[in-house]
This record gives C-alpha cells, sequence and structure tokens, in this order.
C-alpha cells in the first residue's frame, strides 16, 4: 500500500475551485448514501463479531480454504538459500504446497491467525497486515488489487487515493480509525510496522506485524522466491513507521 504520510493531488484538475464546487453539489446526496452504506455495514460487522466469526473461527469453520506454514521449514530453507547463494548457486525448495484456492496462515496464538500473502499476490503485504492486526477475517479486508491494476494501466496516483478512500469507508463502517507513527508505537500490543523495500516507485514498502518491539509476522513469509532469489529476513530496525488501530470515539 502507499505511503499514508504523503498526499496525493488528483489528476487533471486544473481548476481547484471548480472541483470543490463539483463535489459540493454531489455532496448531500453522496454523504447521505455512504451514511446509509456506513451504518448497514456496522450492523453486520457487529452481527458477525457476535456470532463469533472472527479470523479465527472462520479458519476453524472452513479449514480446506487455508494451509499452515510451517515457519521453521521456510526458514530453514532460506538459511540454506543464503548459503548456496554465497556460491553462486539457488536453492529449487518449495517449503509450501499450495493450492491456488488456498490461503497461507500462521498460528500466532491459540485464537489469533497471522494472514500471509497468498504466492500469485506480491501486492497484499498491507491487507494481510491489516486483517492480522484485527483479526478481522482477510477476504472481508479491501483488496487494492495493486498490481493488477497497474498492469491494466491505471495511475498510480488514482490507485493510491481509491486505495484509501476504500479503506476509510471500511474502517469508519467498523468504527475504527487507522493512526500513523513516525514514532514506532513499541508500547502497542498489535501494530503494523512498514519498512522500505524495491519495487514500483508509488508502492515500494512492505508491512509486518508486531507486538510490542517484536515482529510476529512477515505477510510475505510463504512467498516462493524465483531462481537466484531468496526472501529478505527483516528485523526490528529496517522498520519506518507503524500503523495502529483503535476504536473510534
Amino acid at each position: 500500500m502507499p505511503d499514508r504520510r504523503s498526499s496525493t493531488s488528483l489528476p487533471g484538475a486544473a481548476d481547484p475551485a471548480l472541483q470543490r464546487r463539483s463535489q459540493g453539489e454531489r455532496w448531500p446526496a453522496e454523504r447521505a448514501v455512504r451514511e446509509h452504506l456506513r451504518a448497514a455495514a456496522r450492523v453486520a460487522y457487529e452481527s458477525a463479531a457476535a456470532r463469533g466469526e472472527t479470523a479465527a473461527a472462520r479458519v476453524a469453520a472452513k479449514p480446506s480454504r487455508y494451509v499452515e506454514v510451517d515457519v521453521l521449514a521456510v526458514s530453514q530453507v532460506a538459511a540454506r538459500a543464503a548459503a548456496l547463494a554465497a556460491t553462486g548457486r539457488y536453492v529449487e525448495e518449495t517449503p509450501l504446497k499450495l493450492h491456488r484456492s488456498q490461503r497461507p496462515i500462521v498460528r500466532l496464538g491459540t485464537d489469533l491467525i497471522g494472514y500471509c500473502m497468498h504466492p500469485e499476490r506480491l501486492d497484499e503485504c498491507f491487507r494481510a497486515a491489516l486483517a492480522t492486526a484485527t483479526q478481522i477475517p482477510l477476504e472481508e479486508v479491501p483488496d487494492a488489487r495493486i498490481d493488477a491494476r497497474l498492469a491494466a494501466g491505471d495511475d498510480s496516483d488514482q490507485i493510491i487515493r481509491e486505495a484509501w478512500e476504500d479503506l476509510d469507508d471500511w474502517l469508519l463502517a467498523r468504527g475504527l480509525q487507522l493512526a500513523v507513527h513516525e514514532t514506532l508505537p513499541v508500547g502497542r500490543e498489535r501494530w503494523i510496522g512498514v519498512c522500505s523495500a524495491s519495487g514500483h516507485a508509488c508502492f515500494s514498502e512492505h508491512c509486518l506485524v508486531l507486538r510490542y518491539g517484536e515482529i510476529i509476522l512477515d505477510p510475505g513469509i510463504g512467498l516462493e522466491p524465483g531462481p537466484g532469489m531468496q526472501l529478505r529476513t527483516w528485523i526490528p530496525s529496517d522498520i519506518d513507521y507503524g500503523f495502529t488501530l483503535d476504536r473510534k470515539e
């Protein structure tokens, strides 16, 4: 996901005053529709929570949709890959046998589920981290489809803007708010850390989930590196800033 610390202007907005007038004319109707949808979403969300439809309950109810990542096996493969890379070779091992319809997960405790990125999706670390931090089933978290939209030629500024708008609506419907922390919130029980990574200029970051100052999940742990490549092992000092989620007052 893009860096929320910076704002993005609307492309093609030659006359800001005209744009404000246009938005003002539409706003009353749009606000009524949005408020109705948010109210309906909150009722649905609270009803699901009352029924115990947490991440752990969802996994328990439909286990065939998920596959547990053997963290030790992954780390062992990574260690072998690093050793071979030093000699100019690479390891042809896949520690995770995954059907396309399955979602890799990690057990973080008795009732906590860590969601991983799907090996065919390199653009959903923030979505997986958000689902893990909130313990809301990942299927209910907005999907920005960043790579698919970039491949389709969509403007990166538009993708950023619409992704945050969708997320804001989703959070508001659930009574949540996202806070950005330049000073890492190591006093929080669960939070999202954001690191700089390689990639498209607008989306060159990777998200981790932490408990206090300890990394408890790298959503990319189930990814399969290509020939001659290896997954990076992140450490807390790699984190540039953090997100926390709180109940909106």
